[in-house]
């Protein structure tokens, strides 16, 4: 009974995603270039704007925020130019699709965000913080070039790997 159940479920979620797949498709046949171009433009330009926000609350923090000025200074350089750098470099891959990109740079956004609310957080160790922005770093290069993740989450533990893997 429960393996009947089991592939009714399967079957079911098979439907449901070759459905949204041919409306996806149908809904594509009607635009034109201009109009997914348009979209696509878009896309990348809200998941930027949702990391200049995140960036600029990140400054806020840090300006209360009582932190070891090394580290201070290690963050603040990320969250200003290497972000920038990060995004534009996204924004610009032709080797990914659009969607991947724009995921690319949400992933800015949720990384600093978890790392905000970490570092609010007294039990995490602030001086893991460079570690932790180069492993990013690492991670995002290997996601977008289609690279295995093994080499990136080895050696770090739980909490640094959790914190990675909630930025994608």
């Amino acid at each position: 009974m429960k393996k009947v159940f089991q592939l009714g479920l399967l079957s079911l979620l098979w439907c449901s995603t070759h459905i949204k797949a041919q409306t996806f498709a149908y809904q594509l046949s009607f635009k034109s270039s201009d109009e997914i171009v348009y979209e696509d433009e878009n896309e990348i330009k809200a998941a930027q704007q949702l990391v200049n926000t995140e960036q600029k609350n990140f400054r806020d923090f840090l300006n209360k925020a009582s932190i070891d000025k090394n580290i201070r200074k290690e963050i603040l350089k990320f969250i200003s130019t290497d972000i920038d750098k990060i995004q534009n470099n996204l924004a610009h891959l032709v080797t990914a699709p659009v969607a991947k990109r724009a995921k690319g740079i949400h992933s800015i956004s949720f990384f600093l965000k978890e790392l905000r609310t970490r570092l609010e957080g007294k039990e995490f160790n602030e001086f893991k913080v460079p570690e932790i922005i180069k492993k990013y770093r690492q991670t995002l290069t290997a996601i977008m070039n289609n690279e295995s993740l093994e080499k990136q989450f080895k050696g770090i533990g739980w909490r640094s790997s959790q914190m990675l893997a909630n930025a994608f």
